[in-house]
């Protein structure tokens, strides 16, 4: 049986991007949230986004990373990577960072000014989401590590992993505890910042 790398170098390009695109497009639905969805397609092209996760995915095509990758796969029991998991998992962190980038470059209000060919001024301005703002406002004021630590075992977990970009399902894989638990504690996780950046 052919390794991964023999597997992708077999392919054509049009296969390659064709792949490509399919996993971009569930991680698209996967990661982001419905109702930021259209927005997030028009500020970034698929074509971009594929483009990105190619890069990535030549990153993780080397023999070094992906035996480091199938040793601690290994140590957990599990098979060795496939091509397509390798794939969807770049075009998966490709969204990912994205979207978390978008996030992090916001700001609570962001005018541009623009002067158009006559020489008239004009002033552009974005309000971003309140309570995204108020959690960031809160980890400004409190050291998220003593936030943190001041969590019981599974919030800690929690907190590690949405900090690291893992989802809330995934979070729920690793802690042992149901979705729904997960979603909860999240909540309360949010309420307890807020309330500790406002004490």
């Amino acid at each position: 049986m052919k390794n991964i790398i023999e597997q992708w170098q077999d392919m054509t390009e049009t296969d390659q991007i064709a792949m490509l695109t399919a996993c971009t497009i569930k991680a698209l639905q996967i990661e982001i949230p419905a109702a930021t969805l259209p927005r997030f397609t028009r500020e970034h092209e698929r074509d971009e986004l594929v483009s990105a996760a190619w890069l990535k995915l030549y990153d993780r095509l080397q023999p070094t990373y992906l035996d480091e990758l199938n040793a601690s796969r290994a140590n957990d029991g599990k098979e060795a990577i496939s091509l397509k998991s390798l794939v969807f998992r770049a075009a998966r962190d490709t969204v990912r960072n994205t979207y978390a980038d978008d996030h992090k470059h916001d700001h609570e209000a962001l005018e541009t000014e623009d002067e158009d060919e006559n020489g008239n001024r004009h002033y552009n301005a974005w309000q971003t989401d309140k309570r995204r703002m108020t959690e960031i406002k809160a980890l400004d004021r409190i050291s998220i590590e003593d936030f943190t630590a001041s969590r019981d075992h599974i919030d800690r977990i929690i907190i590690e992993g949405l900090r690291d970009g893992y989802t809330q399902r995934e979070c729920a894989e690793a802690s042992k505890v149901s979705a729904v638990a997960i979603n909860k504690r999240v909540n309360k996780i949010r309420r307890d910042l807020t309330a500790a950046a406002i004490a």
